[in-house]
């Protein structure tokens, strides 16, 4: 058979439609059977559109400029975040290595930190990046101690530079 070659002016290809989806989503949870197994189990549905259309008043730019002009400054004070995103897990399955990846670092640890974080690597991950996780995992050192001589106008450099011996 012949290879069909669609052009402008040939024949036209059948047009199918796509099916658009569902209007409700289905949430499921997760269950333990007897035997010990997991299964989803349907909990509920949600209108994904309805879902959709509850955020049109915040969303429109309409919206939020008759706020910002009417007094209302909290509008445009939240600052937009950007972050490199190219290194985080895109599946399930990188997430999961990359978790055990953590579990492995947190199991490396001494036992004095570990118990800061009651023995929990539950406790290590949910608090990384806190000043707490860096305070209780010894990174951080009080401000006080970071603090440089003299009070930043200049006044002591010189004194300071022949204390060292530079001057």
């Amino acid at each position: 058979m012949a290879a069909i070659i669609y052009t402008a002016y040939g024949p036209k290809r059948e047009v199918i439609p796509n099916e658009p989806g569902n209007e409700l989503e289905p949430h499921y949870i997760e269950k333990i059977g007897e035997n010990g197994r997991t299964y989803l189990e349907k909990d509920g549905e949600t209108n994904t559109y309805a879902e959709i259309q509850s955020y049109k008043d915040e969303c429109d730019v309409h919206s939020i400029l008759c706020r910002y002009f009417a007094g209302d400054t909290s509008v445009l004070s939240r600052q937009g975040v950007y972050i490199d995103a190219t290194q985080l897990p895109t599946t399930y399955h990188e997430m999961y290595n990359l978790m055990a990846e953590q579990r492995d670092k947190f199991d490396q640890l001494p036992l004095e930190i570990k118990r800061k974080f009651d023995n929990s690597f539950n406790v290590w991950a949910s608090t990384a990046g806190s000043e707490e996780w860096y305070k209780l995992m010894g990174i951080v050192q009080n401000a006080e101690n970071n603090k440089p001589e003299g009070n930043g106008s200049g006044e002591n450099e010189g004194e300071n530079a022949q204390k060292e011996g530079k001057a």
